[in-house]
């Protein structure tokens, strides 16, 4: 196994022909040098410099392993820069998670800045609903994910959450919806039918709990989607009610 300081003081040596430049480049002794040498001819079983006059030339043995040091020298720099620069968080792959709102309204400017910042991150995006995008991030297949904050998601141990922005998310319908022919109470969106997310996304959780601590039935959904881009021609079409960030 060949030390990379020695690979290091070899190619100095090799560069320089001479010891005692070699031994000032790198602020080491001579004896070192000298050391460093026999500890590789013995090692690899062969001569690698001879003497021309005061000089040290290399073998052809010699020529050869300086080539291969070079390259040896080389890759370990760039594997200490890439390994350097992974644990600074400035190269590497990302995976990140985003619920569609985050994904059209937070992101861009973020991805942009990340990538400002550090121009080697490759970044991977899916964009879903924050149940599965949960799942997901619990089970390792996402690094971190943008997304509503729930009590669940509050309260587990299984990652950490910091509230970014806060969002306003409202009750939504057509301009010719009959729950406009008089004036509305929350009461009322109770006797409408809704298409709303699935039952594990965090703004329906929301929406229902939120019906039952006012004492009112949960609304009555006739139609689940995962897509927020389809709601308002449902909504204008179906004469369903939803519920939506304002954004949106």
């Amino acid at each position: 196994m060949i030390d990379l300081r020695d690979a290091t003081y070899f190619v100095a040596i090799a560069e320089t022909g001479n010891l005692a430049l070699a031994a000032e480049k790198l602020g080491r002794t001579q004896p070192a040098l000298t050391k460093c040498i026999q500890r590789l001819e013995a090692d690899l079983r062969t001569e690698l410099f001879r003497h021309e006059g005061r000089r040290l030339a290399l073998t052809e043995a010699g020529s050869i392993f300086h080539l291969r040091m070079l390259g040896m020298l080389r890759y370990a720099a760039e594997v200490r820069r890439e390994i350097s620069d992974l644990g600074a968080g400035i190269a590497g792959l990302v995976r990140i998670g985003s619920a569609a709102t985050a994904a059209e309204y937070m992101l861009p400017a973020l991805m942009a800045e990340l990538i400002r910042q550090a121009p080697a991150v490759t970044l991977e995006l899916t964009v879903g609903m924050n149940d599965v995008l949960v799942r997901a991030l619990v089970e390792k297949n996402l690094d971190l994910v943008f997304g509503p904050l729930t009590q669940t998601t509050r309260e587990t141990d299984r990652f950490e959450a910091y509230p970014l922005v806060g969002d306003d998310v409202v009750a939504v319908a057509s301009n010719d919806h009959p729950i406009f022919e008089q004036p509305i109470t929350i009461g009322d969106l109770s006797r409408y039918k809704w298409v709303l997310s699935g039952r594990a996304v965090a703004t329906r959780q929301w929406l229902e709990n939120r019906f039952r601590s006012l004492g009112l039935e949960t609304p009555r959904v006739q139609m689940e989607t995962s897509s927020i881009s389809l709601l308002p021609r449902l909504i204008a079409e179906t004469k369903l009610l939803s519920f939506i960030s304002r954004r949106n």
